[in-house]
């Protein structure tokens, strides 16, 4: 057996870890670094969400029928997701229970549009969105001072 370091960047730290593995295990090594490389990307930054779709105009969404639906479509699993979609849906439970406190301030500003726009354009299609992410509307009183705090 050999030990084998690798250097993995993980929330602004860097991770050293030691892989003890014989030759033929190399497979088994690869699947360790893939799976934290995985983690460290699919992981909030820190104390936030992944700031990378912060430039996503909300605006072209929502005037587009198409991309409107593709998005309430996938958030409630009525359709495959594209990445990014299935990346944002992975963080719709915990937004809901927290009052989005992972976000940063321009992902609540883009969060309180969205849904805004999303209640006003398809009232039917946001019933079914809530229903789904709170089905006991524990979280409709916090969910109005969000959109009336960042919606505007």
């Amino acid at each position: 057996m050999m030990g084998i370091y690798e250097e993995i960047e993980f929330n602004n730290t860097i991770l050293i870890i030691q892989v003890k593995c014989s030759l033929e295990s190399t497979n088994m090594k690869l699947l360790i670094v893939l799976a934290l490389v995985a983690l460290a990307v699919a992981h909030p930054h820190g104390d936030h969400y992944n700031t990378k779709y912060e430039s996503i105009d909300v605006d072209v969404i929502l005037e587009s029928d198409r991309l409107t639906k593709a998005y309430i479509n996938c958030f409630t699993n009525k359709a495959k997701c594209t990445t990014e979609g299935t990346e944002i849906k992975s963080y719709i439970p915990d937004a809901i229970n927290s009052s989005c406190a992972k976000c940063t301030e321009k992902q609540k500003k883009l969060t309180a549009k969205f849904i805004k726009g999303i209640q006003s354009k398809y009232a039917d299609d946001y019933a079914v969105l809530y229903k789904i992410h709170d089905p006991e509307a524990k979280n409709g009183e916090e969910l109005k001072k969000f959109l009336n705090t960042y919606g505007a």
